[in-house]
């Protein structure tokens, strides 16, 4: 069944629920702080612990509201942690005090935050066990990406910007673009994950069945043409950039 029945949680499940998503929550938001630049440790494919965290916390939530707060919350760490810089432009540009550029910078990050909440929410429908599933979910973070981008006017938080700092990881945007580039990504981890956990991580193949393999091919694809296309760009070829 690709969409889940709604079922109604227990009474003691508000009670339960914090501390069994407090892990995924930790490890988005260190995937997004990872992901991105800084000055301690930035390793871009770290980003894609963003999404699948994401997926687990809405598979995870009792509810519908608690599927989508925990997707938001676990973004809204993750946004302070990369965006925090925010809060300098503001103060200097906009001579506005501290306490008030702080303020802006906050609200900047709780409303791009609201794109993992969407996005954990449609991963409490779909869950992530079939391919069908994977498929959606892919699709699903490429159109949140690009509404975002678009209404904010600026693409704050795209998986895309992380791996930018590694250019072979990108370079299938010169097809399909940045956003859908982002979700190519998510779609080739997602099917290795789900493949695993389908039958509780208990299948003599391991992480070498069917759908672990859709996943493999589709990263190996990715990295091998980013491989080339930069090979064929340091090759000194020239390249016609008005036609």
């Amino acid at each position: 069944m690709l969409f889940r029945k709604e079922t109604p949680s227990s009474p003691d499940a508000g009670i339960k629920a914090p501390a069994a998503v407090a892990p995924l929550i930790i490890i988005a938001v260190f995937g997004v702080w990872a992901g991105f630049p800084n000055d301690l440790i930035s390793i871009p494919l770290f980003i894609l612990l963003w999404p699948l965290a994401l997926c687990f916390l809405g598979i995870k939530a009792t509810g519908r509201e608690r599927a989508f707060y925990y997707g938001w919350l676990a973004s809204f760490g993750g946004a302070v942690a990369a965006l925090y810089w925010l809060c300098f432009p503001v103060r200097d540009v906009g001579a506005l005090p501290w306490p008030l550029a702080i303020v802006c910078a906050l609200i900047i990050c709780a409303c791009l935050s609201l794109q993992g909440g969407f996005f954990s929410l449609v991963a409490r429908y779909c869950g992530i066990r079939t391919k069908s599933s994977v498929i959606i979910l892919a699709l699903s973070w490429y159109l949140l990406e690009y509404v975002f981008a678009v209404i904010t006017g600026f693409p704050w938080l795209v998986i895309s910007g992380a791996l930018a700092s590694w250019p072979f990881t990108l370079q299938t945007a010169e097809f399909f673009g940045a956003y859908l580039s982002s979700a190519l990504w998510l779609m080739g981890v997602l099917f290795i994950v789900s493949g695993y956990i389908r039958d509780g991580g208990r299948s003599s193949t391991g992480f070498f069945g069917r759908q672990e393999i859709y996943g493999y091919l589709i990263i190996v694809f990715i990295c091998a043409y980013g491989v080339y296309g930069l090979g064929k760009k340091d090759s000194g070829e020239e390249l016609d950039v008005l036609y």
